[in-house]
């Protein structure tokens, strides 16, 4: 989805993926200077199934944008999350990341934040992981000069869960 110059839009993507499923999506939206946008993800994976979700999320300067992303993953099930957004110039982001993993699944979350200078970014990351569920989160912020960023991890773990957890965050780049 492209959204010129000071436009404004929502889009709210749902996805199912039942019995047998295989899915790989990529959502990308393209925000104009000054434009406004809500952008909402939600996937929901049946037991046992496979999926590959990429999120790409550009503001121009000036911009705008609220990002949910939610996935939920049933017992077993298997999921690739990566998200990236990059905030231009006094750009404005929320970006609101949830996964929840069922008994036995697995997921992988990538999440890369690049901020403008002057920019300014509100990042909450929650994932829940049943029993014996399995987790590797990567979070990386990149901070241009000026910029401002609020980042919060929640991890919760089931019993003999295991999570492994790395936040890179880089000021002043660029």
């Amino acid at each position: 989805m492209y959204i010129g110059n000071g436009g404004v839009a929502t889009l709210t993507v749902n996805v199912y993926i039942g019995n047998g499923g295989v899915a790989t999506l990529t959502v990308n939206m393209y925000i104009g200077n000054g434009g406004v946008a809500t952008l909402t993800v939600n996937v929901y994976i049946g037991n046992g199934r496979v999926a590959t979700l990429t999120v790409n999320v550009y503001i121009g300067n000036g911009g705008v944008a609220t990002l949910t992303v939610s996935v939920h993953i049933g017992n077993g099930g298997v999921a690739t999350l990566t998200v990236n957004v990059h905030i231009g110039n006094g750009g404005v982001a929320k970006l609101n990341v949830s996964v929840h993993i069922g008994n036995g699944g697995v997921a992988t979350l990538t999440v890369n934040v690049y901020i403008g200078n002057g920019g300014v970014a509100t990042l909450p990351v929650n994932v829940c992981i049943g029993y014996r569920g399995l987790a590797t989160l990567t979070v990386n912020v990149y901070i241009g000069y000026g910029g401002v960023a609020t980042l919060t991890v929640n991890v919760c773990i089931g019993y003999r869960g295991l999570a492994t957890l790395t936040v890179n965050v880089y000021i002043g780049y660029g």
